[in-house]
C-alpha cells in the first residue's frame, strides 16, 4: 500500500472510531441535514429548559467540553448544543434549581461568553 492509501486509511479508521459522517471510505456525505440539524433544540427536548447563547464554539470539542462541565451539575437532566449558532439547550430535573449565576460561571471556565439565558417552562 502507498503512504497515500496508508494516510486515508488512518483518517477514515478516526472518522469512523468518532463517528464522523462520511468516515468509512468511499461513502460521501449526503448533502441532506441531519436530523439534529434541522430540529431546533426546543423541538429535540422537552420540559422545564433553559436556553443559553454562548459565544466562541467553533467545534464539536469545544461543544464537548462545555457539554461535559454542565453535566457535572446535579440540578441538569439533558443537554444539547448546536455549534452553528452556540445555542444550548438544558432540561432540568423536577424540582431542582439552577441559578443563572452557576450557569454563567460554568461556561466562564469553560472559556465561552454568555450571551444570553432564556427561561422556558415546557
Amino acid at each position: 500500500m502507498s503512504s497515500k492509501r496508508n494516510l486515508a486509511a488512518g483518517v477514515a479508521a478516526l472518522g469512523v472510531a468518532f463517528g464522523l459522517p462520511g468516515a468509512v471510505q468511499g461513502q460521501q456525505r449526503s448533502q441532506e441535514p441531519t436530523a439534529q440539524e434541522v430540529l431546533a433544540p426546543s423541538e429535540v427536548l422537552t420540559g422545564a429548559t433553559v436556553r443559553l447563547k454562548v459565544n466562541g464554539m467553533v467545534c464539536p470539542f469545544c461543544a464537548y467540553g462545555l457539554e461535559k462541565r454542565l453535566q457535572e451539575i446535579a440540578s441538569i437532566d439533558a443537554v444539547l448544543i448546536r455549534i452553528s449558532d452556540g445555542l444550548v439547550q438544558i432540561r432540568t430535573k423536577e424540582d431542582q434549581e439552577l441559578t443563572d449565576e452557576v450557569l454563567a460561571d460554568v461556561v466562564k471556565k469553560s472559556g465561552f461568553s454568555l450571551i444570553e439565558i432564556e427561561r422556558l417552562d415546557g
